[in-house]
Order: C-alpha cells, then sequence, then structure tokens
C-alpha cells in the first residue's frame, strides 16, 4: 500500500515500508573499501551536493544526476510543493544552514534530495546506509493508469491516477482520452522524479526529443548505443544504428566486464 506520507520514503527512517516492492539494502556498518562491491550505497556519495563545506546538515558530494529548471518548472505548474521540497533542494536552501561552497556553484542551482549526503546517516567519508528503491507500489499505480488509458478505459485510468495525486493533496484530473494520457506520463516525471526513469518513459513514449539533457541528440540515435565496427565487420549483415558513423570502441566488452 502506499504511505500516507511522501516524504517519508527517503527520509531513511521507513525502509522495507509497506510501498516499497524492490528495494535495495545497504549498510555503513562497513567502512569504504576502494575497488570492491562495497555494502554502502555509493550513490549517495555520486548523487550528492558538490563542493560544500561546514554545513550543519550535509557532507560533500560528488555532483552527478542533477535536477534541472525544467522539472522544477513543471513541479511549480502543477502547484506540487510536496513531492518539490522531498525530491529536490536548493542551492540556496543548503545555504541557510550554514556553511560554504568552494568557489561558484556551477551547477544547475538544485540538488537531488530523495538521495543526498545527510549527516545524520554518514558514519565517515562516502558511507552511507540508506536503502534505495528500485520499484514501488506507485509506480505499479501509475502502470496500470497508463495501460488503462492506453486500452481506452478512462474511468479506470483516472481512479488509479488520482490515488497517486490525493497522497500529495493535488486536484483529481477529469480529463479523458490523449489529454488523460498526457497527465499519466506528466504525473510520472512528478512521482518517480530522480529514481531512473526519465529517460526509458521518454524513449518507450516517442518524446526523447524532450529530454532535458545538453546537446540531446537521443531522439536522432532513437535512443541506441552504437554498433562497434568490430562487430559488424564480423557480421555483413548488421548496420550500424542511425546517428553513428564508423565506432572503434566496443562497448559491449566495457559491459561484460
Amino acid at each position: 500500500s502506499l504511505l500516507n506520507d511522501f516524504n517519508a520514503l527517503w527520509d531513511g527512517h521507513h525502509e522495507f515500508s509497506s510501498e516499497s516492492i524492490f528495494e535495495l539494502n545497504f549498510t555503513d556498518a562497513v567502512s569504504l573499501l576502494w575497488g570492491t562491491v562495497s555494502p554502502n550505497n555509493y550513490d549517495i556519495q555520486y548523487m550528492g551536493i558538490r563542493s560544500i563545506y561546514d554545513n550543519d546538515l550535509y557532507e560533500r558530494g560528488w555532483g552527478f544526476c542533477l535536477p534541472t529548471q525544467s522539472l522544477v518548472d513543471a513541479f511549480t505548474l502543477e502547484k506540487d510543493f510536496i513531492r518539490l521540497n522531498a525530491t529536490l533542494i536548493s542551492t540556496d536552501s543548503i545555504l541557510k544552514h550554514g556553511g560554504t561552497f568552494e568557489g561558484e556553484p556551477k551547477q544547475t542551482g538544485y540538488w537531488n534530495n530523495k538521495y543526498t549526503t545527510k549527516k545524520e546517516f554518514n558514519k565517515s567519508f562516502a558511507v552511507y546506509g540508506q536503502n534505495e528503491i528500485k520499484l514501488r507500489y506507485a509506480e505499479v499505480i501509475l502502470m496500470a493508469a497508463e495501460a488503462a488509458a492506453n486500452l481506452g478505459d478512462d474511468s479506470k485510468a483516472k481512479l488509479y491516477l488520482n490515488a497517486i495525486r490525493s497522497r500529495v493533496n493535488l486536484p483529481l484530473v477529469n480529463n479523458t482520452g490523449n489529454e488523460l494520457l498526457e497527465a499519466i506520463h506528466n504525473e510520472r516525471r512528478l512521482e518517480l522524479a530522480l529514481e531512473s526513469n526519465r529517460f526509458f518513459d521518454l524513449k518507450r513514449w516517442g518524446k526523447l526529443d524532450q529530454l532535458d539533457v545538453p546537446n540531446n541528440q537521443a531522439a536522432s540515435k532513437n535512443g541506441l548505443w552504437p554498433i562497434p565496427q568490430k562487430k559488424i565487420d564480423l557480421n555483413p549483415n548488421l548496420e550500424q544504428n542511425n546517428g553513428y558513423g564508423h565506432v572503434e570502441i566496443d562497448y559491449t566488452s566495457m559491459i561484460s566486464r
């Protein structure tokens, strides 16, 4: 079942909750072991706040996977402030708790607040035990809403969609047809922001042109990696994916390692 409080999913005190379906379990009881498979949650360090010093609430992170202004605008347009504040934290909000940035922060001005370098969960450098939810019931409900909308069952789709919206005190959606499907797409963006779903959603919806990254070429390449030239040389029936020329790097061997 859904937790009543959206914020509770990310507070570190509701692990393996009734909403969690598949969750990666981490611990901070073991020190960081570089070059090994560690039971610590490295993602926290990766996505944490870069170059912050002497802050009361946060340790320094590496600043990957930053939220964009477009995502902030999407929350604001919907007046979805509960999920906005649970999902993102601004540079200005961070500095209200003291500390300074080393130089001017040249990032987007926003940071991941679902998984970030909170001091209360930090034992030593890069050691965090916060679990990471990979699949939760809210996503399953939105899958059901999308499936129902695609099958033309608007009533069922709205029932599922509004169950998600009600938790964060948003008005019910009464759209139908394509407008309802677009509302479900937007709801996935807001509910699941920074949980590694956005690229795959846009790809299956045929909307990769909306991917909010610099120099976005995903749409022209259909979201595909190139085929290494050595594989094409071995099999003349293979054709290079659109948008690529001669590619020497063998990505498949990199992944296998």
